[in-house]
């Protein structure tokens, strides 16, 4: 959790600021200075309670409190009806998370999974994964002969459902 005010200058990608006291998540920034006026800070927010974007222009004045919210480590246990279920690592309480909170992140997720859970007020408003996941190919193509141009690539399905483009070197 992070303490006193926020200012345009701090701002990172996926840093979360309380806007009217809601929780909201910077997207994308760009911070612009044009001659003879004050520097300000082009933003693209997004709501975490209703999941509308907002795209706000700040000024280098303006400071914002950082959002009220929890984080805590969660193990993904399982998905059922729409909704995914994970437990705390610390209380081992079950937590459920709604598709759409998840649902960008779905096809990376694997049960067992070790993850973070952001919560405001009791309830998970989104889902953190690791800054790297090591996965298995399981099915590629095979290579067409004569098709190996400089950065060539093909489909390969991972472990967890995912599919990427891999290099076309790559062989299961």
């Amino acid at each position: 959790m992070l303490y006193g005010s926020i200012a345009p200058k701090d701002f990172k990608t996926g840093l979360t600021i309380a806007i009217d006291g809601q929780p909201n998540k910077i997207i994308e920034f760009q911070h612009v200075k044009q001659a003879r006026g004050a520097a300000s800070t082009k933003t693209k927010f997004k709501n975490m309670i209703t999941g509308a974007t907002l795209q706000k222009t700040v000024q280098a004045a303006e400071s914002f409190d950082p959002a009220q919210i929890d984080r805590s480590d969660a193990q993904f246990t399982y998905a059922e009806g729409g909704n995914y279920y994970f437990m705390d690592m610390e209380t081992y309480e079950e937590k459920m998370a709604e598709g759409n909170v998840v649902d960008e992140y779905s096809d990376w997720i694997m049960e067992g999974m070790t993850l973070k859970l952001v919560q405001y007020e009791g309830k998970v408003i989104d889902v953190n994964l690791p800054s790297t996941l090591d996965f298995e190919v399981v099915q590629t193509d095979p290579n067409v002969k004569g098709n190996s141009a400089q950065g060539v690539t093909k489909p390969a399905v991972l472990e967890c459902g995912a599919t990427i483009m891999a290099y076309m070197s790559r062989s299961k």
